[in-house]
């Protein structure tokens, strides 16, 4: 672990208040699990993989994306079965040994067959490599998340791909023959041009301060502005470390929970560090008011008339 890592890690006690529930709910998981074993007992495959695929987002439980491939197979949706299946033996290395050995019997001859028919690999190279990629037109009706290989008939296809911050952009994808082929996709990010300042209309001059102003409230604002600009670094640290196990994670239900909340987290240190701004501009003129001593109108006629 390194040390940023570390130090975000400690700071993170300072925010517990406000952090996301887990992203995790068994019993619905297992509620949806058992309409999926239901729909598949009735021979509805399609339905069942797409019931065992919803359990999953709500529990990522591996022996659920298991079932979610074994039902497209049923269903004889091999280019889904393919998928899903690859993604099984990636996740699903704690699985009774027996069911991973079937499970590679399935996928080699899943393999097979589509190597035989109309269909082409396709290898999706994404840079950011978490950023969603959705083939339109295509068997697969969600998005795919980071390197994946996927099979696909003959056909044309657009690939779109999108990441927050950055541009999206599509591809075309001409499928002609059964040569593999590779989809280089790279995102620009977003410029966000500086706003312009908005000219403040002048506002009538404050009434004169009291000679020997209170110092408390300037200690206030300044103790204020100091708390805030720390709580600012604190979650924007916090953010960047959610944003760096969203990056490592190939866990699409995990990623989106935790690109939600680097965006929480780094809304929330720019409300700080704007407060902290305010805080800081106010702090300067409290400090000023009950440093300055200003010598009231009649005082100084009554000095001046005393002169001559």
């Amino acid at each position: 672990m390194g040390y940023d890592t570390a130090v975000r890690l400690a700071c993170m006690a300072l925010v517990l208040a406000i952090t996301r529930p887990a992203f995790a709910d068994p019993a619905t998981a297992d509620k949806l699990a058992a309409q999926a074993n239901a729909l598949a007992s009735q021979g509805n495959f399609v339905a069942s993989a797409a019931t065992f695929r919803d359990a999953y987002l709500q529990d990522p439980r591996p022996q659920l994306i298991c079932n979610v491939g074994v039902a497209f197979y049923k269903a004889n949706d091999l280019p889904r079965a393919a998928f899903y299946l690859d993604q099984c033996r990636a996740v699903g290395g704690q699985l009774d040994a027996a069911f991973l050995d079937n499970v590679d019997k399935v996928l080699a001859a899943v393999r097979q067959v589509l190597t035989a028919g109309d269909f082409t690999p396709v290898t999706l190279v994404i840079d950011p490599r978490m950023a969603a990629a959705t083939i339109e037109s295509s068997p697969f009706d969600e998005p795919i998340i980071g390197q994946h290989s996927v099979w696909l008939p003959f056909g044309t296809y657009r690939v779109h791909v999108h990441q927050d911050g950055y541009i999206d952009r599509d591809e075309p994808l001409h499928i002609t023959d059964r040569t593999p082929i590779t989809v280089h996709v790279q995102l620009e990010k977003v410029v966000i041009k500086p706003v312009e300042p908005v000219k403040a209309v002048p506002s009538p001059p404050p009434p004169p301060p009291p000679a020997h102003a209170s110092r408390v409230p300037a200690i206030a604002a300044t103790a204020g502005t100091v708390v805030l600009g720390i709580a600012g670094g604190l979650l924007y640290l916090h953010a960047l470390d959610l944003n760096d196990q969203a990056g490592a994670t190939h866990d699409y239900p995990t990623y989106k929970s935790l690109r939600a909340s680097t965006l929480d987290y780094k809304h929330l240190s720019w409300v700080a560090g704007g407060l902290a701004g305010v805080g800081a501009v106010a702090s300067g003129l409290l400090w000023y008011r009950s440093m300055h001593v200003e010598v009231a109108p009649d005082h100084a006629v009554a000095m001046i008339s005393g002169t001559f």
